[in-house]
C-alpha cells in the first residue's frame, strides 16, 4: 500500500509541474511574445467581432467538458482496454486533458491577437483562462477523491 501512495504522490507532483509549466509559464510567454512582436507587425486580416466572440464562447465552454470526459475514462477503467492503467495513471491522463482544454483558451487569445493585431483581443482570454486554471488546479484532496472513486468501481 505504501508503494501505491508513493506512486500517487509522484504522479501528483508530475501533474502539478505540468500545470505550472503550461498554465502559468506558457501564457506568460505568449504575452511576452505578443508584446515583443508588437501590434503593428502582425497581419491585420478581416477580424470582425464575430470571430472574437466565437473564440471567447468556445474558450468559456470547452473546459466545462472535462468532467464528462473524465467520467467516460473512469467508467471504462475496468474494461480490458484500460485495466492495465493504474488509478494514479488515470488521474494523470485526466489532468493532461484538463490542462489541454485550459491551455487552448490562452492559445485562442494568441490567435485573436495574431489575426487582429490588437493586444486587447488577446487579453480578453486571460481572465477566462485564469478562472479555469483555478478551477482545475491540482489539489491533493481532489486526487484522493479521484483515487477513491476509481478504486470503488
Amino acid at each position: 500500500m505504501k508503494a501505491s501512495t508513493e506512486t500517487s504522490q509522484n504522479q501528483f507532483t508530475l501533474v502539478r509541474f505540468v500545470h505550472i509549466a503550461l498554465l502559468i509559464v506558457a501564457p506568460l510567454i505568449y504575452l511576452v511574445v505578443a508584446c515583443l512582436v508588437g501590434e503593428n507587425t502582425v497581419a491585420r486580416e478581416d477580424f470582425g467581432p464575430f470571430v472574437l466572440y466565437l473564440l471567447l464562447i468556445v474558450g468559456m465552454v470547452q473546459p466545462a467538458l472535462c468532467p464528462v470526459i473524465e467520467k467516460m475514462q473512469t467508467a471504462g477503467h475496468r474494461t480490458e482496454q484500460l485495466a492495465v492503467k493504474t488509478a494514479a495513471g488515470l488521474y494523470v491522463s485526466s489532468s493532461v486533458i484538463r490542462i489541454a482544454f485550459v491551455e487552448a483558451v490562452y492559445i485562442y487569445g494568441l490567435i485573436a491577437f495574431l489575426l487582429s493585431g490588437e493586444l486587447v483581443n488577446m487579453l480578453y482570454f486571460y481572465p477566462v483562462g485564469i478562472v479555469w486554471t483555478v478551477i482545475y488546479w491540482p489539489r491533493r484532496m481532489r486526487l484522493d477523491r479521484f483515487l477513491g472513486l476509481v478504486r470503488r468501481r
